[in-house]
């Protein structure tokens, strides 16, 4: 069960980093979790031994396939929230620069647009 307590940490880790909108805590939460992942899959004795995740009881992998959903769905939710930032940022740069234009004489300098 040492297996399953481990990647139920980094996995509640990253859940509680994408909830947070904390980027930085996410990402070294994920890599841990990969980390993790991929040397089960290249350990022998893992893929064979009660630690592979074939082989834990059936509440275990229900509890685990929850959680991977709430992650799933925290990730989507950041994503969307990071989108809409983006938008709004563009949105804000275009207008800016918009508005700079109208008062920004190429030939080198700004000039009074009301003369």
């Amino acid at each position: 069960m040492t297996d399953y307590a481990t990647w139920r940490r980094w996995t509640e880790e990253a859940l509680s980093a994408a909830r947070e909108r904390d980027f930085v805590r996410l990402e070294a939460a994920l890599e841990k979790r990969d980390q993790w992942i991929e040397a089960a899959r290249r350990s022998f004795a893992c893929r064979h031994a009660a630690s592979s995740v074939r082989e834990w009881p059936s509440v275990l992998q229900e509890e685990a396939k929850h959680l991977e959903e709430k992650l799933r769905e925290a990730l989507l939710d950041m994503q969307k929230d990071l989108s809409q930032e983006l938008i709004t940022a563009r949105r804000t740069q275009v207008m800016e620069q918009a508005y700079q234009g109208t008062g920004f004489d190429v030939t080198g300098g700004f000039f009074d647009v009301k003369r």
